[in-house]
């Protein structure tokens, strides 16, 4: 019966705090959707979570629906071990880095700018390269026009599979 109000709990079952209600959806009329919304004050740990919602009231209740089982990973992986530079001509720089052995890394994103204190992040990000972890590699970064023959600066960060990130490596 469509017409009978439902009232829904969301559920927890975290790796240490036990089985709570952490969100609830009341009056709930039949044809509608609704999401239970998970926060840093449910997920307050690494590790296994188990999510349900459980339904009183109406003609079909209580009801309870499958667990769901989620890895919360919060931890970024190590910085990468350096980043340097080569200026092989005026405009190209060779840029060579390492990642930390970790085990964690599964990319990078490399920043430039033509000042020395700058921030990493979208506007400054010049490339993202998948790689693992205890890794070298090396590209050529060409600039052109008005930026050729600036110094720049670059700097690296690594994220693992959960795209949390590292701290930054800035070149020495």
């Amino acid at each position: 019966d469509t017409s009978k109000s439902i009232d829904v709990d969301c559920i927890v079952d975290g790796p240490d705090s036990g089985e709570k209600v952490f969100d609830e959806i009341n009056n709930i009329t039949g044809g509608n959707s609704y999401e239970c919304e998970v926060t840093e004050d449910v997920l307050d740990e690494e590790g296994n979570y188990k999510f349900y919602v459980k339904a009183t009231g109406g003609s079909t209740c209580p009801a309870e629906a499958d667990k769901v089982t989620v890895f919360y990973d919060s931890e970024g992986p190590d910085r990468p071990d350096y980043i340097e530079k080569d200026k092989e001509s005026a405009c190209v720089y060779e840029i060579e880095f390492k990642t930390d052995r970790d085990g964690d890394t599964t990319y990078v994103e490399i920043y430039r700018d033509d000042d020395k204190e700058f921030k990493v992040g979208p506007d400054t990000r010049i490339k993202t390269i998948d790689i693992g972890p205890d890794e070298k590699y090396e590209f050529d970064d060409e600039r052109y026009g008005e930026d050729c023959g600036k110094t720049q600066y670059y700097a690296i960060r690594a994220f693992d599979d959960a795209d949390n990130p590292s701290d930054v490596t800035v070149e020495k």
